[in-house]
């Protein structure tokens, strides 16, 4: 049966308006077993992919205790299966997988620090000049030009 997983961000965290987001892992289809299961008030798939070393439990709800982690991956989501045989469950979060980090405060703080000081010096701006034909980024211009625009001076004529 086709299965498809959502991507694992190793940080995941918004500072203003903005997010800061580090893939640790992308979105994944292939090929895998799924058995439905319901037990002590769990419920949902178990699903092994031959790619991935331990099973993934996607449930429909939080467990009230989680596997060990050497046991199971888990992803919370309603997923259902389809008539054509697929587990879609890229709209689902993970709340517990190999690969993601400790959730503590402190670690996220500073995984979310590494990654923008890893984005200094990263980036590298050019100059329009239309004379050379390089397209590039254009001067700012100043306040009063355009603020001049807005109240209509510009179309207002002095008298000499």
């Amino acid at each position: 049966m086709k299965v498809r997983l959502p991507r694992l961000y190793a940080v995941n965290k918004k500072v203003e308006k903005n997010w800061i987001r580090q893939i640790a892992c992308l979105e994944l289809e292939a090929e895998g077993d799924v058995v439905r299961f319901v037990t002590q008030g769990i419920e949902g798939f178990r699903v092994s992919v031959e790619s991935l070393v331990e099973p993934i439990w996607v449930l429909r709800d939080a467990p009230r205790i989680m596997p060990a982690p050497s046991e199971a991956a888990v992803l919370k989501c309603s997923a259902m299966l389809t008539d054509d045989g697929l587990l879609d469950a890229c709209n689902g979060s993970w709340l517990q997988h190999p690969l993601q980090p400790d959730a503590t405060a402190s670690s996220n703080e500073v995984n979310a620090k590494n990654a923008t000081e890893s984005w200094r010096g990263a980036f590298k701006y050019v100059l329009e000049d239309r004379t050379a034909d390089i397209v590039g980024l254009r001067p700012p211009k100043p306040v009063h030009s355009t603020r001049s625009t807005h109240t209509g001076l510009s179309a207002t004529r002095l008298p000499r």
